[in-house]
């Protein structure tokens, strides 16, 4: 039956205002989650450098789980083979150490997921590391594979094999296994590659 004119002209409840209402804002919340974090991913999908430059600027902000989300498939799994050695391995200064800059137990790192580890331990050392660090040199191999030198705050420096997959660059070593030749360590039947010396004699920010 058609509607009256008395029954189009009915104002609407107030409940339903504020759920249509509800609903836009919603909807316009997940618009922006989604352009946010559109433009936060862009930059590790542009160049190798970029999948650093996205870490760093992750933690720094207090997010670090970004580092995470950059680590493919092989480096999510040393990570995990990693934080299980540093639960189960002997007192060694240097493991007992990071754990406590960490603030993880042996019994955390045997029962937490990796992703809170790795979390954990790009936190802790946010100032002391990532303030300021930065890719000086890409050694781009091929398309698809390259190795970025890293200097951080402290004086050290990272190397990590980046890899791009499905059109973003991702870590797939992190730091990458060389032998004793100076040789990248990779899969079976990828062909072998010479990891440069970077020259000791140039402080990593003068590069």
């Amino acid at each position: 039956m058609p509607a009256t004119a008395t029954e189009a002209a009915r104002p609407e409840a107030p409940g339903a205002r504020r759920a249509r209402l509800v609903g836009v804002l919603v909807l316009a919340a997940a618009a922006g989650t989604a352009a946010w974090w559109s433009m936060r991913t862009a930059g590790a999908s542009r160049e190798p450098a970029g999948v650093f430059d996205y870490v760093r600027d992750g933690v720094l902000a207090g997010d670090g789980g970004a580092a995470w989300r950059v680590l493919g498939a092989k480096a999510r799994l040393d990570y995990e083979k990693f934080a299980r050695a540093m639960a189960a391995g002997g007192n060694d200064p240097a493991g007992a150490e990071w754990r406590r800059r960490v603030g993880l137990s042996r019994q955390d790192l045997a029962t937490l997921p990796p992703e809170r580890i790795l979390e954990r331990d790009f936190t802790a050392y946010a100032e002391e590391k990532f303030r300021g660090a930065r890719v000086y040199r890409t050694d781009t191999w091929d398309s698809e594979t390259a190795l970025i030198y890293i200097a951080l705050r402290d004086g050290s420096e990272a190397h990590w094999q980046v890899r791009r997959v499905d059109g973003i660059w991702k870590v797939e070593s992190l730091p990458p296994l060389v032998d004793t030749g100076g040789n990248l360590m990779v899969g079976p039947g990828e062909p072998r590659r010479r990891v440069p010396v970077p020259d000791k004699t140039v402080a990593p920010r003068d590069r």
